[in-house]
């Protein structure tokens, strides 16, 4: 009748007579009214949520779960003799508050609480994955939605649209709300196809249903380049050239590395295209194109310019008799150099 309610006591009895005492008998505990649990903990789990509790004895305990704080919204969802409890009906990242109280013949302990978590599942897939060609030259940059749950994105890229070629690239960690990755090296002229999967401590999910695809242009590069050639004076020449690249292309020509200007019988300066009309010695040396677009800029091959004397109707460099004769062969032909 001394003991205290709810402390757990341990007792041994022995035999006395006589002639003496006996041994101790197998040891055995109780308590008394009813004992109120303590120490009440949660623990997010896959799939559930861990709830962890003291008390002494062995108590019936009823567990009592709301989505709000408040107990009057509470309602029992489980009971057990143990010292924990799983909520395997918890849906997924909704947060649960928590009460426990104990029962026994002597009626039910106060409640205990509350404690609140959320349960984990493995993420679902990623939604609105886009890829677009970043305004940093040579770069993708991709976005999608946040995914609930999700501790860090799976980055996955393939040149084929099945995600079975697709190789990881990065992983992500969450620290925004619109999740975003540029990728630095993708490939150029071709389809870059892009995936996603939401990671967290339960699984990787499934990825996004379609690939998001994004196409990165061809460096800034020449296919074709300024031929060398020789005129006479007086003569009209044209070089021309023809690059590809990212964005509005823009030219410059160069004369022997100096820019050239348009003016008098030079036109084109700016363009893919060249003209001199007419030409004269002062024309002859090298030429250059510069191609310049969003990304930078690059030289074509140089092209010499060979302007000619006249009277050389041979091109041999040297004015002999021979030129002559050229001059009235191509006189007879009705050459317009002879005219």
């Amino acid at each position: 009748q001394t003991a205290l309610p709810g402390v757990e006591y341990y007792y041994w009895v022995r035999a006395a007579t006589l002639c003496g005492t006996s041994n101790l008998s197998a040891g055995d505990s109780g308590y008394t009214g009813i004992p109120v649990p303590s120490n009440l903990e949660s623990a997010s789990d896959c799939g559930g949520i861990d709830l962890f509790w003291d008390v002494i004895g062995t108590p019936l305990i009823q567990i009592y779960r709301s989505e709000s704080d408040q107990l009057s919204s509470a309602s029992l969802v489980g009971t057990t003799v143990a010292l924990f409890w799983i909520d395997v009906t918890a849906e997924p990242y909704t947060t649960y508050y928590y009460w426990i109280r104990s029962q026994t013949l002597c009626g039910q302990s106060t409640y205990v609480g509350p404690v609140s978590d959320e349960a984990y599942a493995i993420p679902d897939r990623p939604e609105n994955v886009l890829a677009s060609a970043g305004p940093a030259c040579g770069t993708i940059d991709l976005s999608w939605d946040a995914v609930t749950g999700a501790s860090s994105y799976i980055v996955l890229h393939s040149l084929s649209s099945n995600v079975i070629n697709a190789m990881v690239i990065a992983e992500v960690q969450v620290s925004v709300s619109s999740p975003v990755y540029t990728h630095t090296q993708p490939a150029a002229g071709v389809s870059n196809h892009y995936w996603i999967r939401a990671k967290n401590p339960c699984g990787t999910g499934l990825p996004n249903e379609s690939p998001a695809t994004a196409m990165l242009p061809l460096p800034l590069q020449f296919n074709a380049h300024p031929v060398s050639q020789s005129a006479f004076a007086g003569q009209p020449v044209t070089f021309a050239v023809n690059a590809l690249g990212s964005g509005t292309l823009t030219y410059q020509w160069r004369h022997n590395g100096v820019q050239v200007q348009n003016g008098g019988p030079v036109s084109g300066a700016h363009t893919s295209q060249l003209a001199i009309n007419p030409v004269a010695p002062s024309h002859a040396g090298a030429y250059k194109a510069v191609a310049l677009d969003n990304c930078g800029q690059i030289e074509s091959d140089p092209a010499t310019l060979t302007v000619l004397c006249y009277p050389d109707c041979n091109e041999s460099g040297n004015l002999t008799v021979a030129d002559f004769g050229c001059f009235q062969g191509k006189y007879v032909l009705g050459d317009l150099y002879a005219d």
